[in-house]
């Protein structure tokens, strides 16, 4: 399949129902959010523990398959002007691969601060760091399919 390289190319291409889900891919672990079928919400659902690409693709695309994921978003870490730094790079090179292996489209989200917004409303909803480090990746994930739900 294609990887869309902005919000609106990704929504374009997605079909007007169905499960999106969102990745939120660091080094150490991908926090992953799905969104309903309606795409009127969405939750966070999970954070896998990086592997080789392999593995980690292997996962994501079993888990499209089980809940009939019709669109991925993958989280663009942009610098804050907008350039595109180490990170970015590597989520873009990330979701290209991912994108040749499932026929889905895959599309790159800016994620800017989604991270530091998270740590906001885990602080909002007093949750302690045990709990906040296990979370704070799916709910990053979380923000990357808002934006992506909210523009339609």
């Amino acid at each position: 399949m294609t990887l869309y390289q902005n919000t609106v190319e990704f929504q374009d291409a997605l079909p007007a129902k169905g499960a999106i889900i969102g990745l939120d891919v660091s080094q150490t672990k991908i926090g992953i959010a799905m969104s309903d079928h309606e795409r009127r919400m969405c939750s966070p659902h999970s954070v896998l523990t990086r592997a080789k690409f392999q593995h980690d693709s292997a996962q994501i695309i079993a888990l499209c398959k089980a809940e009939a994921i019709c669109g991925i978003a993958v989280g663009l870490p942009l610098n804050m002007d907008g350039t595109i730094g180490p990170r970015a790079q590597s989520c873009r090179s990330f979701a290209l691969n991912l994108s040749r292996l499932i026929d889905i489209p895959v599309g790159l989200v800016d994620e800017r601060l989604s991270t530091a917004q998270a740590h906001d409303m885990m602080d909002e909803l007093g949750h302690n760091s045990n709990r906040r480090a296990a979370l704070v990746d799916a709910i990053a994930a979380q923000m990357i399919v808002e934006r992506v739900i909210e523009k339609n």
